[in-house]
């Protein structure tokens, strides 16, 4: 070997200069994953349950005070949407809802109960409340409402109107679920079921869910009237429903409904989710829940307050 070439890569070795090759020589180090941005405020949504306008003039009067508390605040604490979930009116109480809801100056999204269904009244939800549904859904993202009605054995007459729709809102993907019962009455009409049947809620639900690995973290929500909560749903039940989120845990948020009447909170964290009941506006104080979404590239985060209204 030339003498001098030995002399400079010795020197290079000593000297600590790393004289890399030509092919190594220049190339730049992997970059890192960059750190997601802060949390920052996105907007806020209302919950409002089980207004119950079904005949007693108080009962009106206090789904007033709700709308009335929305309208006002809405500047205030960035409130950009109100889901209502479930009984909010049945019989002749189902225009008297909607007119009273109209009231609202922001979009709301009608979810039905199972008083409704348990007063053969589900049609007709639908009927009141598509005008509504479809202006709303021209102002929020992804909307979509499920085929109404479809064919199921277990119904008087084989079908059933099962209300299911979601929409996406500020990196939010809302999946409103029709857990209400109709093939049992009396008590057994106040649980839970997935109505399991081909295009009905469960389907609906396995399709919501469907690419949501891909989705930014906490950043799906279950509305329903009936919660998934031990009160309403068997354990069984629970558990297959925990199966079907568990592999997507960090991506869905929490379930939030109405139906119990009192404000409850429940962590399932093994099965990646929570349940948030709000109270009913017809009975004792009148409750809603202000919820407001932070959020940055990667994720969402909630921050709820039960507000009691004069």
């Amino acid at each position: 070997m030339n003498r001098a070439l030995t002399r400079v890569a010795a020197l290079c070795l000593l000297l600590a200069w790393g004289c890399a090759d030509d092919e190594s020589e220049g190339e730049p180090e992997p970059a890192s994953p960059a750190e997601p941005g802060p949390m920052e405020p996105l907007f806020s949504f209302v919950v409002i349950a089980d207004p119950h306008i079904a005949g007693p003039v108080e009962h009106e009067t206090r789904l007033q005070v709700a709308v009335q508390w929305v309208n006002e605040h809405e500047s205030e604490h960035g409130i950009e949407l109100v889901v209502v979930l479930g009984d909010i009116g049945w019989n002749d109480g189902l225009n008297r809802s909607l007119q009273l809801l109209s009231e609202l100056t922001l979009p709301w999204v009608p979810i039905i109960g199972d008083n409704v269904v348990q007063t053969s009244g589900d049609e007709s939800f639908a009927q009141t409340f598509a005008p509504q549904l479809e202006a709303v859904g021209g102002t929020l993202g992804s909307w979509a409402i499920a085929p109404q009605p479809i064919a199921d054995a277990r119904q008087q007459g084989g079908v059933a109107w099962l209300q299911n729709l979601r929409f996406e809102h500020r990196g939010v993907l809302f999946v409103s679920q029709d857990w209400n019962i109709r093939h049992l009455d009396g008590n057994l009409a106040e649980f839970g079921n997935f109505n399991d049947v081909p295009g009905g809620s469960w389907e609906w639900l396995e399709a919501s869910l469907d690419g949501a690995d891909q989705r930014p973290e906490e950043s799906i929500v279950v509305l329903s009237h009936v919660p998934m909560a031990p009160a309403v749903f068997r354990l069984d039940e629970r558990a297959r429903f925990a199966d079907l989120v568990a592999p997507i845990r960090d991506k869905v948020y929490g379930n939030l409904a109405g139906h119990l009447h009192v404000d409850y909170e429940e962590e399932f964290p093994e099965a990646g989710y929570s349940t948030f009941v709000t109270d009913a506006t017809w009975d004792d104080e009148v409750r809603i829940r202000l919820v407001r979404v932070l959020g940055n590239e990667s994720a969402r985060s909630y921050v709820h307050e039960s507000i009691v209204l004069d």
